[in-house]
Order: structure tokens, then C-alpha cells, then sequence
């Protein structure tokens, strides 16, 4: 079953022996953050942007580990739990590949397929509407800069 599958993989990552007990290996693996991995995690309000393997910067959620195990294989390891927003899949991603949601993040989506920009687009709408229930009364970084005004002079006849 997936969840099985997806769960063995973050042990491999995490060096984690057959009974989950403890690490055979002290450092996380060398992997391809795009590998989808099951833990049981809590989300949390933290909205970030990660990038995984032959994807865009993507808006995603950074999870807690709620088995000990797992939480402690990551503290101080340089990696994250990260779950995308608008996508059930959960990684583990490189902190060198996580900024702020709100950060700027220009990159070239032409080099991507367009199934997968258009789902970049509803992720990052739904993750925009939770950054604002979020940070409610905070002036929102997407909003159109407002444009100065520019009053014409009326010229009057003297």
C-alpha cells in the first residue's frame, strides 16, 4: 500500500532500522526530494516555499513530526518536513530549498509542464488565501501597488 511504501522511504532517508526503534546511520541520506514520504506529522501554520526535484518553488506547509524518532533524526540535520499546499504529498526537503511563503521567487515556468503551472497557480491562491486568514490586518505583499495619482491642472483661460 502507498502509505506503507511512502513511510519506508522516509526511513531510508532517516537511516531508521526495520522496528523504528533507532538510526543505523547518524546523518540523513543523500536523496531526491521529489521521493513522496509518510510520517505521522502535525501541519503547522508555517507557510513556506520549497523547492523539490522537477518542481517550481511550491508553496507548502512545515510539518512536526509527531514520533520521536523521526523528530529527532531531523533536529539539527538541515532538513525539513515540508506537505505541499493543494497536493497530499509530504517530503523531506533541504533547508536550502525552503524561503518564506511571501519571499519573491522569480523563476522561469516556461521549462515546466503546463499541468503542473496550473497546479502551481490554484496551490499558490489557496496558500495566499491562508497566508492572509493568517496575518489578518498585515497589508498583503500580492496586493497591487497603488498608483500614484496624477491630478491634471486645469488650465484656465486668463
Amino acid at each position: 500500500n502507498q502509505m506503507k511504501e511512502e513511510r519506508d522511504n522516509l526511513d531510508s532517508i532517516l537511516g531508521l532500522n526495520a522496528k523504528r526503534t533507532s538510526r543505523y546511520k547518524s546523518s540523513i541520506k543523500k536523496h531526491d526530494s521529489s521521493t513522496a514520504i509518510w510520517c505521522n506529522a502535525k501541519l503547522t501554520s508555517k507557510l513556506v516555499k520549497a523547492r523539490v526535484n522537477g518542481f517550481p518553488w511550491w508553496p507548502a506547509h512545515v510539518c512536526v513530526p509527531l514520533e520521536s524518532v523521526v523528530a529527532d533524526a531531523l533536529t539539527g540535520s538541515g532538513y525539513t518536513l515540508i506537505s505541499s499546499v493543494g497536493n497530499p504529498g509530504m517530503f523531506v526537503v533541504n533547508e536550502k530549498e525552503i524561503v518564506d511563503f511571501t519571499e519573491d521567487t522569480d523563476e522561469d515556468l516556461t521549462q515546466y509542464d503546463k499541468s503542473i503551472v496550473n497546479e502551481l497557480h490554484e496551490s499558490t491562491a489557496i496558500a495566499k488565501k491562508l497566508w492572509r486568514l493568517q496575518n489578518l490586518g498585515v497589508a498583503s505583499p500580492w496586493s497591487k501597488k497603488s498608483r500614484p495619482c496624477v491630478i491634471e491642472e486645469k488650465k484656465t483661460a486668463h
